[in-house]
């Protein structure tokens, strides 16, 4: 179990080379995947420790995002997520909120089978209660979790 958690910490270590220089390039936005919904199925020892390391690594990037003018995002179901760990990141969001540099993005308890589950049931409440009409992808896409952010460009 240990070198697992020190993995974890190598892979904490990684993301901030990977979000400085995605910064110093000039890149927009970076979402991270940082814990999948399915992550929840790993021994509880290990979900406590990473969930640890999570408040311990937004806690410490806030610092860094606010002296590089980064602005933290979060997707994922957050209410899967431990009080204190949301209050960290409810911390970080309204910290660097006004920031207007690359904004970084950190997947937390997130799945893409449930994002879409989520965004269908989102959506069809909205066009049965009158509040939404049509069922194109442009419509679909605003109840994405990424509704805020611009399509991928590949290039």
């Amino acid at each position: 179990m240990l070198r697992r958690i020190v993995g974890h910490q190598k892979g904490v270590e990684t993301a901030r080379m990977v979000v400085d220089e995605c910064s110093r390039l000039g890149i927009s936005y970076l979402t991270l995947f940082a814990f999948s919904a399915e992550n929840w199925l790993r021994p509880k020892t290990e979900v406590k420790a990473l969930m640890a390391l999570l408040k311990k690594y937004i806690k410490s990037e806030t610092v860094r995002m606010m002296r590089d003018n980064v602005r933290f995002n979060v997707i994922g179901n957050r209410n899967d997520l431990p009080e204190d760990v949301n209050r960290v990141v409810d911390g970080a969001l309204r910290e660097t909120s006004a920031n207007t540099g690359m904004v970084l993005t950190l997947a937390l308890s997130y799945g893409a089978r449930q994002e879409i589950v989520r965004a269908a049931r989102l959506m069809a409440a909205d066009i049965a209660a009158g509040r939404a009409v049509g069922d194109d992808e442009a419509l679909f896409a605003r109840y994405l979790y990424t509704a805020d952010m611009p399509e991928p460009i590949f290039s």
